[in-house]
């Protein structure tokens, strides 16, 4: 009888995952420290002066000006549309949907799915510095 009592009350446990799911605050903030910060501003890529395509993501200030309606160099598309994710290049880039233009980040396999939906949510929302 114990055994049953016991396995009645771990039945629920069994289908509760094991680890948070991970989120991102679709803030500029927070993409600046966990997306731009970490991947996107080496030097041979979008910091400092030497920017590719001028696009500068090594702080917030030069992050916002130079990807909010700013018409992209290297596709038809503008960096950011405030309010239009699937009309963007930043978010189009990172799903590896645009031809001719690279998956970003170069520098690893993609980023995680839930910093691709802050992303998207932040220009969805708007794009607020």
């Amino acid at each position: 009888m114990k055994r049953l009592l016991l396995s009645l009350f771990a039945l629920p446990l069994l289908g509760c995952p094991t680890e948070p799911t991970e989120t991102l605050d679709p803030t500029l903030d927070a993409i600046q420290a966990e997306v731009f910060g970490k991947s996107c501003h080496f030097s041979t890529c979008h910091g400092g002066e030497g920017a590719q395509s001028g696009l500068r993501l090594d702080n917030k200030q030069d992050a916002y000006d130079t990807l909010i309606n700013i018409d992209a160099v290297d596709a038809s598309l503008v960096r950011v549309v405030p309010g239009d994710a699937d009309g963007s290049l930043l978010y189009v880039t990172l799903l590896d949907s645009v031809e001719d233009v690279d998956l970003m980040p170069k520098s690893a396999d993609g980023l995680d799915q839930y910093k691709i939906d802050a992303i998207k949510q932040w220009i969805d929302d708007g794009a607020q510095f």
